[in-house]
């Protein structure tokens, strides 16, 4: 499975996640963005994001800006400072 990191900016905060590439000789794909629930982060979704991958699927699966705990907070900003 090929899985890589990517960040994206968004107002200046830098959103990170994994995404999950298709084989670049298959043409392309559908891509399937999935968001984690309230106080996750990618990881939550990562059997999700891996089963779609294996049908044939794109997945970039992120962290909410603010998002993650421990370890696993890479996306900047702070998650006291979100709202809807």
């Amino acid at each position: 499975m090929a899985v890589q990191d990517l960040w994206l900016k968004r107002d200046g905060f830098k959103i990170y996640g994994k995404y999950y590439c298709p084989d670049e000789n298959s043409g392309q794909l559908p891509l399937i963005i999935m968001s984690h629930g309230f106080r996750g982060s990618h990881l939550g979704t990562q059997a999700y994001a891996e089963q779609a991958y294996q049908a044939g699927y794109a997945v970039y699966s992120y962290d909410f800006v603010g998002s993650g705990d421990g370890s696993s907070k890479q996306s900047d900003g702070d998650f006291l400072a979100m709202s809807v």
